[in-house]
């Protein structure tokens, strides 16, 4: 199996079946999202723990910051009137959000808003896997990429950690954000789901 073949597969599996417009296949936000209510995507069980919603607006917003600023020059799908329709002000990707700041986003993020807006940015990141070469993924990212989004406030007041970890990164690397980070942050909301007595039975 090449590379191209595992991450669309893995791509598939961490977005909803509208993305791969299979709905027989496994898509791990269909079954996390199957059940649940808007209220119970919007809590949080506990201060340390995030929201479902939260989790999704976090994986979103890293595949488009991604997309658009690593892996292209395309720009973020979230500056093409995103912001209004999520009903979210923020150009961050939610490292370092205080407890607070979590429950404030939870509460205010349009639902329908985010998951359009994250099969939006699923399509992109899939339109552009056919533009990607092994010399260009090989490459290092540019200190200039990453200084570029640092400047659009991309890692938040306490997440600049962040950015300089990212300067050490191949842009080989970064497609681990659309797939196994995911992975890592889907399994998180399966785990808040079950917290807020909502039953997982895959």
């Amino acid at each position: 199996m090449d590379w191209r073949t595992l991450f669309t597969l893995q791509h598939h599996q961490v977005h909803s079946s509208a993305l791969s417009g299979d709905d027989t296949d496994f898509h791990m936000p269909d079954m996390l999202l199957d059940g649940m209510s808007e209220e119970q995507l919007r809590l949080s069980p506990r201060d340390d723990q995030n929201s479902v919603v939260w989790l999704l607006w976090h994986i979103a917003r890293c595949e488009d910051v991604v997309g658009g600023a690593l892996l292209s020059a395309d720009g973020q799908v979230l500056d093409q009137g995103w912001h209004a329709k999520l009903g979210v002000p923020r150009r961050d990707i939610g490292t370092g959000m205080t407890p607070m700041e979590v429950r404030e986003l939870s509460q205010r993020i349009d639902v329908d808003g985010l998951l359009a807006y994250r099969l939006t940015v699923g399509q992109r990141t899939k339109e552009l896997l056919g533009q990607l070469d092994d010399p260009f993924l090989d490459a290092p990212v540019t200190v200039d990429n990453v200084d570029v989004l640092a400047a659009l406030e991309t890692f938040g007041a306490h997440a600049g950690w962040v950015g300089e970890y990212w300067k050490t990164r191949t842009r080989a690397w970064f497609l681990w954000l659309p797939t196994g980070h995911c992975y890592q942050h889907l399994g998180e909301a399966i785990t808040v789901r079950t917290m807020i007595g909502v039953p997982w039975a895959p």
